[in-house]
């Protein structure tokens, strides 16, 4: 079964955090949403969520668990887009196990709650394959580069 592990959103309600100096960027931004999504993390019932960590141009990523097993979110702030990467560890649905999937159990909780969380504005689920393929891009948003000047 194919999931929409991907979310792409605008991400405007937090502050730029990048840190650079004059040659190059020092942290990639998306802290400040790694630091949200592991409290929303928390609040759907994940254990063991741990502090994100920098990944460079990648972003952040935070560890955690769901029904007992590894899971890992990918945070990448690619402006004017933030994308989420909901991606299971390995083990995550367990070698024997023939139960309904982790992963959707998980996207299942964490889906609604994003999706009703304003600071996560225009949206949008997509499965790797449509990643991979479709233009995921956000329309460029002009008000609110107006709102900014």
């Amino acid at each position: 079964m194919t999931f929409k592990i991907w979310a792409v959103f605008r991400a405007d309600a937090f502050p730029d955090d990048t840190i650079e100096d004059d040659l190059r960027i020092l942290q990639f931004p998306g802290l400040n949403i790694a630091e949200a999504l592991c409290e929303i993390l928390a609040a759907v019932g994940c254990t063991d969520v741990g502090k994100p960590s920098h990944e460079g141009e990648h972003g952040w990523h935070v560890h955690f668990k769901s029904a007992g097993r590894p899971f890992r979110c990918q945070i990448s702030r690619i402006e004017p887009e933030t994308l989420l990467l909901f991606d299971k560890n390995y083990g995550s649905e367990g070698l024997f196990y023939r139960g309904p999937s982790r992963h959707a159990q998980l996207l299942e909780r964490v889906q609604p709650v994003l999706e009703k969380d304003s600071r996560f504005r225009e949206l949008n689920w997509y499965t790797q394959a449509e990643m991979d393929t479709v233009d995921w891009n956000l329309p460029v948003d002009e008000t609110a580069d107006d709102q900014r000047a």
